[in-house]
């Protein structure tokens, strides 16, 4: 089993983590450049004290005129840290100031730890003469062979504040992972509650927005989920409802047919059988309707998509129905370019039938006697795509239902709709196979002008 490490302790860890990593190679790089810098330092110091030696050196003999005041020169001149021997110009030493060891100045409690450094010999010449007098061999004395004890303490001092500002870095950063993983961390609790609340069926949860960045997007995602599925459940409830009445309407009505028969209060001749017949063939195309629809929305995987020429189905379909439109006395036009259209597409003839079997059958419900019907084409090659329109002079459709009219059972006339036979889910049937289809559908009517329903297509590459 897995041990669950809360989000904000990761958070945190990683906070300190990095901080710690980073103060820590800071802080060798730091040492190294402080080390190299003081080091240069020092050697640049010796340097300087080494000619300070020699030159007094130089200025001593020439006073004297030989090398006997080097005993009282070691015990009082301020030589610093530094060992020296002297030799004459044959190399023999004169004076070596290991033989007079005594503290050095500056030493303090580490003086019996010294490291000598590298030895270096200068030459020695008269001041006035410029001849060579001898030669000196400096070596200089140091904690570290060239660091003096000030030098050392310097370092030390720096060190010890380079840790206590690594020791404040680190503070800061771990106040600092607390406040920012408290703005992750916070938001987080919020939307997760809002997700188990939603979880637990209740769809009117939101997420308060309080930032602009990505956990805001989460959060204003998760409000957009929640608003679909609460209009989801609304439009499961209306579907539940609207079910219920369609089907107590034919059922209804079938009812009283037979309760009027068989009390004897209607006749049961021919016509009121046939009223009976209507109403059941009514509720047969509701439930056929209902599963269409279902098998649409569920099983758009169930297609048989294979080459063909939509142009062509579209033509048959017309074709087919054009003796319903005769019937009522409205024309259909068929546009001459269908003949002429040789485009291939991706298509299931029954729901490319289907989705126009609905469309003529919508558009000649709603267009009066006279009227004209119209199934025009468009191909566009750039676009790789074929639109048909199916058009109308009919009532037309106020601009306010239009957003709604793909909805199930919706109508802009319920009485007019329910009296002339439609379900009020045939234009759903459309959308749902055209989107099958790989298409879209579209729609734009002007009220008393007419309707002009369009599925656009893609064509085969």
């Amino acid at each position: 089993m897995k041990v669950k490490a809360p989000i904000r302790d990761k958070i945190i860890l990683s906070f300190l983590a990095v901080a710690i990593g980073t103060i820590l190679l800071m802080g060798l790089i730091m040492r190294r450049a402080i080390d190299t810098e003081l080091t240069g330092y020092a050697r640049r110091n010796q340097e300087s004290r080494s000619q300070q030696l020699v030159d007094a050196l130089e200025n001593g003999y020439q006073q004297t005129g030989d090398w006997s005041f080097l005993p009282a020169f070691y015990h009082y001149a301020p030589v610093g840290a530094l060992e020296f021997a002297v030799y004459d110009p044959g190399q023999r030493l004169i004076f070596n100031s290991r033989d007079y060891q005594r503290p050095r100045r500056g030493m303090g409690p580490n003086a019996n730890s010294l490291v000598r450094g590298d030895t270096r010999v200068y030459d020695l010449e008269g001041v006035d003469t410029k001849t060579k007098i001898g030669s000196v061999a400096i070596t200089p004395l140091g904690l570290d062979g060239l660091l003096s004890a000030q030098d050392r303490l310097f370092r030390t001092t720096l060190f010890r504040s380079l840790f206590r500002a690594a020791i404040v870095a680190a503070t800061v950063a771990f106040l600092l992972a607390l406040f920012l993983s408290g703005q992750i961390v916070n938001p987080l609790r919020k939307i997760t509650a809002a997700a188990t609340r939603l979880a637990a069926g209740n769809l009117k949860t939101k997420v308060p927005v309080e930032t602009a960045d990505e956990l805001a997007e989460l959060a204003q995602t998760l409000n957009t989920m929640s608003a679909r599925l609460l209009k989801l459940e609304e439009l499961r409830r209306q579907l539940t409802q609207d079910v219920a009445h369609e089907l107590k309407t034919p059922l209804a009505s079938a009812r009283a047919l037979v309760e009027g028969m068989s009390d004897g209060i209607i006749p049961a001749d021919r016509g009121n059988l046939l009223s009976l017949l209507e109403e059941i063939d009514r509720l047969s195309q509701l439930i056929g309707d209902l599963g269409e629809l279902s098998r649409a929305e569920a099983g758009r995987n169930q297609l048989v998509m294979v080459p063909g020429n939509p142009a062509a189905v579209v033509a048959a379909v017309g074709k087919r129905l054009r003796p319903a439109f005769d019937e009522k006395g409205v024309a259909l036009e068929l546009a001459a370019s269908l003949k002429d259209v040789k485009a291939q597409a991706l298509i299931d003839e029954r729901a490319l039938e289907r989705i126009f079997e609905n469309l003529l059958s919508n558009a000649l419900r709603h267009t009066a006697k006279s009227g004209l019907v119209r199934i025009s084409t468009r191909q566009d090659p750039e676009a790789g795509s074929i639109a048909f329109t199916v058009s109308d002079n009919g009532v037309g459709i106020p601009a306010q239902h239009l957003p709604y009219i793909f909805e199930r059972f919706y109508r802009v006339d319920p009485s007019r709709s329910r009296a002339t036979g439609g379900t009020g889910i045939g234009l759903t049937i459309v959308r749902e196979l055209t989107e099958a289809l790989g298409g879209q559908v579209s729609v734009k009517s002007h009220p008393g002008q007419g309707t002009s329903f369009t599925i656009m297509l893609p064509l085969m590459t």
